[in-house]
């Protein structure tokens, strides 16, 4: 018969036979054994209890934490699962409603790319700009750069040096800036901004590009006006209160024996 090491213990202290102990100084001595594994049998009673009593305080904690736990859990569960569904439909709304946008946008571009626009003779800049353009004068142009925090190096590096191109053709204009074998090549659409909340429109013989600011409701903070005057083109940029001018000549030729306006037919980003 296999016995705990408790039981054990036990047994030890009940098969103690009192009637067998002798008497004189060993008697003394075994009694006082006897009281002693007593003394410790109750005690080992009272830690079984307390024992016993932990344990099931214990049981009962453990037995709190896993409800909490399973109730916790599904009502998380359940709410990530209703929030998860909503996105989802929010998502799916989104994407019909970009979608139904940007048919709308490549309609109206189609629309304008193809429609005539009124007869260049009012306007003779629209024919005349067309070409490359070399830079031959500039007034203000460091003072200004210096000014407009938001300009990187290589792009104020272009400003003051590069040629400039254009075409006009109906509804859609093409610029580019050529300088030291590298072009910024864009292709934008009589009113219609780009990204960058870009504009162009023509006005008083006048080649104008307004851009508004995103940050302050719209308000526009940079206008250039282009304009041919004894045949020579003037571009004059006013931005945020600062203003400068370059002057240009027309080239018989492109200067990169090729033309830079050429398969540029998406929109500027």
């Amino acid at each position: 018969m296999d016995y705990t090491y408790e039981s054990k213990i036990i047994e030890s202290f009940e098969y103690v036979d009192e009637s067998e102990v002798s008497s004189g100084d060993e008697s003394s001595e075994l009694s006082m054994v006897l009281e002693e594994m007593k003394r410790l049998r109750m005690e080992n009673a009272e830690l079984k209890n307390d024992n016993s009593e932990i344990k099931e305080a214990l049981r009962n904690v453990l037995t709190l934490q896993m409800t909490i736990l399973e109730q916790g859990s599904r009502f998380d569960l359940k709410s990530i699962g209703n929030a998860i569904n909503s996105l989802k439909a929010d998502n799916c709304v989104l994407h019909e409603a970009i979608y139904s946008t940007q048919q709308e946008i490549l309609n109206v571009k189609y629309l304008i790319k193809n429609k005539r626009r009124s007869d260049p003779c009012e306007n003779p800049i629209e024919t005349e700009i067309n070409g490359e353009w070399k830079l031959i004068e500039s007034n203000n142009v460091d003072d200004f750069l210096y000014s407009q925090t938001d300009i990187f190096p290589f792009e104020a590096s272009r400003i003051r040096h590069s040629n400039v191109c254009f075409e006009l053709q109906n509804n859609q204009v093409k610029t580019c800036n050529w300088f030291s074998q590298y072009s910024n090549l864009e292709v934008h659409y009589f009113g219609i901004p780009n990204e960058d909340e870009v504009l162009f429109f023509v006005k008083d013989n006048k080649l104008i590009s307004v851009q508004k600011s995103r940050e302050t409701n719209g308000e526009v903070f940079s206008t250039i006006e282009r304009f041919i005057e004894n045949g020579k083109l003037h571009i004059v940029w006013e931005r945020n209160g600062f203003t400068c001018e370059r002057v240009y000549e027309k080239l018989d030729s492109w200067s990169s024996n090729t033309d830079p306006l050429k398969g540029t037919d998406s929109i500027a980003p």
